[in-house]
């Protein structure tokens, strides 16, 4: 799943539907299909994750207040997404340490070398968990440049 679509979920799980989205192309191309009535505007061209072709701000944000009042005028239209009774999570870290410091936290498993496994009722575990990890692969990294630089 993209962040989009779990930001989504916790949306959903308050009663908040998706109405705009905005970014690359190929994010408002996952939302188009994951999110029914969503409107996009798409103010760069990804070209991987490190370079895009980006529209100017300018014509970026007459586009996203354009899109912005077409969605405000059609919201009563739109429904939040439907939440499933649970939700299971796998993400693969980027190390063996940050797998190993990951699997600390109550209810996830380590599936594989470097991969995370966890079923969550809730969307909120689930960026609570998906935080966590972020935080333990940022460790992770920083604790091997550290030995690194000691040689």
């Amino acid at each position: 799943m993209s962040e989009a679509e779990v930001n989504a979920l916790q949306a959903a799980a308050v009663g908040v539907p998706v109405g705009l989205l905005t970014g690359d192309d190929v994010i408002c191309d996952v939302a188009e299909k994951a999110f029914p009535g969503v409107r996009t505007v798409a103010v760069k061209i990804a070209h991987g994750h490190t370079a895009a072709d980006s529209l100017s701000p300018a014509e970026a944000r007459r586009l996203i207040r354009e899109a912005a009042a077409e969605t405000v005028r059609g919201a009563g239209e739109l429904a939040p997404l439907q939440l499933p009774e649970t939700l299971e999570l796998e993400i693969d870290m980027p190390s063996t340490p940050a797998a190993e410091m990951g699997a600390q936290i109550p209810g996830v498993r380590r599936i594989a070398d470097k991969t995370l496994a966890a079923t969550f009722a809730t969307p909120r575990e689930v960026l609570g968990c998906v935080t966590l990890c972020y935080h333990f692969a940022a460790e992770a990294m920083i604790s091997r440049m550290a030995l690194f630089s000691r040689r």
